[in-house]
């Protein structure tokens, strides 16, 4: 909203606690304009498609390759 940015971060450490509430985190960030945080929000969706597209390609090919 505006030149504020927020984005959810999730954590990325190997070993998670079950009973652990804490998965992530609120960041936010605030831009010089409303442009800025615009095209930065165009691209980070832009990079968590790609990243799922890849992710569906490995899984794919996994099941190819076990018989």
């Amino acid at each position: 909203s505006g030149n504020l940015l927020q984005i959810s971060v999730k954590e990325q450490g190997l070993f998670h606690k079950k009973d652990s509430a804490n998965q992530g985190y609120l960041r936010k960030i605030y831009l010089l304009d409303t442009t800025t945080a615009e095209r930065a929000c165009k691209a980070i969706e832009d990079a968590q498609s790609v990243r799922h597209q890849q992710k569906l390609v490995k899984q794919s090919s996994l099941k190819l390759l076990v018989p």
